[in-house]
């Protein structure tokens, strides 16, 4: 096992059963101009099938996988895909392995570690210590993409080894949207973003990765859609857990109704409001706080403050 420290991003090889897994960490966000550093990342690979594991932009594992092409040859590189239960080729140079081919989870998972297991402060609450999915539900245009977005990179910049380890985010409903709708214009967003039938095809998808993620991840969060129907519920019962999010109050014992059918338990419910100020609302029986300001044209400005800290405070506890 050997380690390697770039800027902002930890590496470690690993090798296991016949595989080398380059488990990849990062500690925040990541200057492009780190790909002039790759080439410090010098192994004797023994075993040329290659694994790529962890949270990385697409342009870091281009340029990982290229420059692993031209020093080490190898026989196939795969990236880890932990919605899909196993790791997909993305080059070969194998007989026995096609692009696209899924070598199994099973086969290669003693490989996998959380390269900023160094980082982690024991006992300072930096740790998912009971699995945790919880499903971001209420009605439409009530901010629930934008809060994921907050939150995705609140956790990235404050809590690097759970974003690490742990954390995924699952899109559980067919509108085409992600973290990437909050960094374009609307006018690239209208052209890129591609909307598909909520049917049966697409649950059984949904419930599939979650059954995959659950192998491997401790801490879910999943967009589902703004209905209430038996679709969505089939989604909601692989849940354990539930925020409800609305941008009308008086619809919100509706959407606990729907929840408490699942059996799930609900961490937080959150008002949302376009003007006003973050605040608590009340803190029993449980608590409900406001957010305001989730608008897609203002959310890269947007500077998580005490609300987010308290909200996620009680996602891990």
């Amino acid at each position: 096992m050997e380690d390697f420290i770039l800027e902002n991003v930890n590496v470690n090889i690993k090798e296991h059963n016949g595989y080398t897994v380059i488990n990849i960490g990062c500690r925040g966000l990541i200057n492009p101009e780190i790909c002039r550093d790759i080439d410090k990342i010098e192994y004797d690979f023994k075993n040329k099938k290659i694994i790529l594991n962890g949270r990385i932009p697409v342009w870091l594992f281009t340029n990982i996988t290229e420059y692993l092409i031209r020093n080490y040859k190898p026989l196939v590189i795969a990236t880890n895909d932990a919605g899909g239960g196993g790791a997909i080729v993305c080059y070969s140079n194998s007989k026995n392995y096609y692009k696209g081919y899924k070598i199994k989870l099973e086969d290669f998972k003693e490989g996998i570690i959380c390269p900023l297991q160094g980082d982690i402060k024991k006992g300072k609450g930096n740790e998912i210590k009971k699995q945790k999915v919880i499903v971001f539900v209420g009605p439409p245009h009530s901010g629930k993409s934008c809060l994921l977005f907050i939150l995705h990179n609140y956790i990235l910049n404050k809590f690097s080894d759970i974003y690490n380890n742990s954390f995924y985010i699952l899109r559980a409903c067919p509108d085409g949207e992600g973290n990437w709708c909050a960094t374009v214009p609307d006018s690239i967003l209208k052209e890129f973003r591609y909307k598909q039938e909520f049917n049966d095809n697409f649950l059984k998808s949904v419930i599939e990765c979650l059954e995959n993620l659950k192998k491997n991840k401790n801490l879910i969060f999943v967009d589902c859609g703004g209905k209430i129907d038996k679709k969505n519920q089939q989604i909601w019962n692989n849940c354990t857990h539930a925020i409800i999010v609305s941008n009308n109050e008086n619809d919100i014992p509706l959407w606990e109704g729907a929840i408490m059918a699942s059996e799930l338990s609900l961490i937080a419910k959150i008002k949302t409001d376009l003007s006003g100020e973050n605040k608590i609302i009340s803190k029993n029986p449980l608590y409900y706080f406001q957010i305001v300001g989730l608008q897609r044209e203002k959310i890269k400005e947007y500077i998580a403050d005490e609300i987010i800290e308290n909200l996620f405070e009680l996602i891990k506890k």
